[in-house]
């Protein structure tokens, strides 16, 4: 049972290191486009930039939203593995039914919050990329605008 848990505790640890990674790439992809267009002027070429800011944006918020969801389902999680925290609060003290419904509703409450999570962090890794595409695309466009204004 102990080396399940280890594992489980490096699973778990090694899943928020990865949030956190994304949550990092997205905040300074967002620095490093900021970074770059300090001196520039408004363009209708700048909409693939603005575009992948607002993704890493989004990106971002996703990833703060499912490390909050995680915690919440871990939060739940320990009561549900702690019946007896159930069973001491005054409105279900004495009550069986009062116990088994409070059991359910925490354990609905945690798949939900797991579901939510997932879903988040599948979204914050999509617009990660998104974003990073869209940069690329500007890219390519500034690289052109060059071109043409050299000449070559």
């Amino acid at each position: 049972m102990n080396t399940l848990m280890e594992v489980y505790k490096q699973h778990r640890e090694l899943q928020n290191k990865y949030a956190y990674f994304l949550l990092a790439v997205a905040a300074s992809a967002i620095a490093l486009s900021l970074k770059r267009t300090i001196d520039s002027k408004m363009a209708y070429s700048m909409i693939p930039l603005a575009l992948a800011v607002l993704f890493w944006g989004s990106s971002f918020f996703c990833g703060c939203r499912h490390l909050t969801y995680i915690q919440s389902a871990l939060y739940a999680n320990g009561t549900l593995l702690d019946p007896g925290k159930i069973a001491k609060h005054p409105l279900v003290d004495g009550h069986p039914q009062l116990f088994e419904a409070t059991r359910q509703i925490i354990k609905d409450s945690m798949e939900n919050d797991a579901e939510k999570s997932a879903s988040f962090g599948k979204w914050q890794f999509r617009l990660l990329v998104y974003g990073a595409l869209l940069f690329i695309i500007w890219h390519i466009i500034e690289m052109g605008k060059i071109t043409i204004n050299t000449g070559s």
